[in-house]
């Protein structure tokens, strides 16, 4: 039993002594077994559109064709925010 933090009430005691008692049983699928490693090694997907340009443009050309949005360059926003990015970090760097 673990040092810290609250203890189980009598109550709580009962309810695992009880579902001990009853064979331990569980919903089908529950284990305590490791769970498998996924593969989630990075992928370079096909972008749409044969037209040159930043890909975050590429990607979202589609969409704002389909609702009418009116946009000269997304990708300006990327370089927006990761300027915005890099001067947060060097500020904080300097402290």
């Amino acid at each position: 039993m673990p040092q810290k933090g609250s203890r189980l009430t009598p109550e709580q005691v009962g309810l695992i002594r009880a579902w001990i008692d009853q064979g331990l049983q569980w919903e089908e699928g529950a284990t305590f077994a490791k769970a498998p490693v996924l593969n989630l090694s990075p992928r370079r997907p096909e972008l749409p559109g044969d037209e040159g340009g930043h890909s975050v443009d590429r990607i979202l050309a589609s969409y704002f064709a389909r609702y009418g949005v009116k946009t000269s360059r997304v990708g300006f926003w990327i370089d927006f925010l990761l300027d915005a990015c890099i001067s947060t970090r060097l500020a904080c760097c300097r402290q």
